[in-house]
């Protein structure tokens, strides 16, 4: 019988946003930057992707919107604060938090 190798860890996904883990809307404002079988990453929304120039597009599928981990990363983190649901701002979503319910 053959020796079982040692398990593989990869990361294949990350979610970058400006509102911390717990606040409720967290999953309306987030990027999520993944990594796809060609070994490169895209940056999305989930619908729309982050061009390499930093545009929102259709097409998240799109293998020209591809990019190296790195650079997707830096991609999310600048759409992070920018980020609206609904007409809402991260800025809304964080002093809707703060203001205590009625």
């Amino acid at each position: 019988m053959s020796e079982i190798p040692e398990p593989e860890v990869r990361v294949t996904r990350y979610e970058v946003s400006c509102l911390p883990l717990g606040h409720p809307e967290y999953k309306n404002f987030k990027v999520i930057v993944e990594r796809h079988r060609d070994g490169r990453w895209s940056a999305s929304d989930g619908l729309l992707a982050l061009t390499s120039g930093g545009a929102w597009v259709i097409d998240p599928s799109c293998v020209a919107h591809r990019h190296s981990e790195e650079f997707a990363l830096q991609l999310a983190r600048a759409a992070a604060p920018h980020v609206t649901c609904n007409g809402h701002t991260v800025a809304d979503a964080l002093r809707d938090r703060e203001t205590p319910d009625a």
